[in-house]
């Protein structure tokens, strides 16, 4: 009995003394700079005094702000829609518009699809060529916030429609005419700033043809234009055929949107050498605040304590 006694308080002694050993106190931190202002594309130097297991880093910058760690939700403004359009050869009239959808579920097809989704026709509210000089879709550009719903992804579409090409004498509308649209652009005023949702290359178009195998349309869409051109009267006797040709763009993320939490960087590890001090260049003006956090921690406890430092960055 004695000799297990002397051993159980043998194994608490040591075990005391590692837990002693292993236990991490709070972190000696403190962040340093020669300046408070400094140019865009210059190198920031912030000198560290102290260390810590663990440290982060918070430029300030939206995405890296410490003061949104628990999550940023991003409202939004005006959503402001603008393009260009030109027209030649043909005679049919009213062929090109512009829809709207909240509800299209992404399958890029006419049954299914286009046929079962809500479009709200904005073609009203814009402007349209008559000839081939390029005329803007308005002046300022639309604003669609109206028609937004939160949760909810808005597709906008250019809907080009061909009707009988015979001649008018012969009971038809004419030949169907080309009409392109260049510089599309949707832009988001949100608070976080104004930013471009899409242009006509990253906007996601897809054409939808619903005629394809006996009126297929000659549209196509560029990295600067997109052409919307009717089929061919001549071939399969289709000049009496009627067809729509779609473009639809992908679903934009509008309206009111979480983001959750600004991240930081992680610039040192538990086992990596100690760091004296830590650069980052800022590429637009503005003044930030800092923040680098710093952390000893283990199975036994964790210690935190935040640094901040303000800086300006100027042109």
């Amino acid at each position: 009995m004695k000799n297990i006694w002397l051993y159980t308080c043998m194994v608490s002694f040591l075990f005391i003394a590692c837990k002693k050993e292993v236990e991490r106190s709070a972190p000696h931190f403190e962040v340093t700079t020669e300046s408070s202002i400094y140019a865009v594309n210059e190198e920031v130097e912030f000198k560290f005094s102290g260390d810590a297991d663990l440290i982060s880093f918070y430029s300030g910058e939206v995405l890296s702000d410490y003061a949104f760690k628990d999550g940023r939700i991003v409202e939004q403004g005006e959503l402001a829609l603008s393009f260009q359009t030109n027209v030649q050869f043909g005679t049919q009239e009213n062929q090109l518009s512009l829809l709207a959808s909240t509800d299209f579920n992404g399958k890029y097809q006419f049954v299914g699809g286009i046929d079962d989704a809500t479009w709200i026709d904005l073609t009203p509210l814009i402007t349209l060529a008559t000839g081939t000089t390029y005329v803007k879709s308005s002046d300022p550009p639309i604003d669609l916030s109206e028609i937004v719903v939160d949760g909810k992804p808005l597709y906008l579409a250019f809907k080009y429609t061909v009707k009988d090409q015979r001649t008018t004498g012969n009971g038809g509308y004419g030949v169907g005419r080309t009409w392109r649209v260049q510089d599309f652009l949707l832009t988001s005023e949100t608070s976080l700033g104004l930013l471009t949702l899409g242009n006509l290359l990253t906007s996601g178009f897809q054409l939808v043809d619903m005629k394809p195998d006996i009126a297929p349309a000659r549209s196509v869409l560029s990295p600067t234009t997109l052409s919307m051109v009717a089929h061919d009267r001549t071939l399969n006797n289709s000049e009496t055929v009627e067809s729509e040709n779609w473009a639809i763009t992908k679903g934009f993320e509008v309206g009111t949107q979480d983001l959750g939490p600004d991240r930081p960087v992680p610039i040192k590890g538990v086992i990596d050498a100690p760091m004296k001090s830590y650069t980052y260049t800022y590429t637009k003006p503005g003044k930030y605040r800092v923040y680098f956090v710093a952390s000893n921690t283990n199975i036994y406890n964790s210690y935190e304590i935040v640094r901040s430092v303000d800086i300006e960055i100027v042109e």
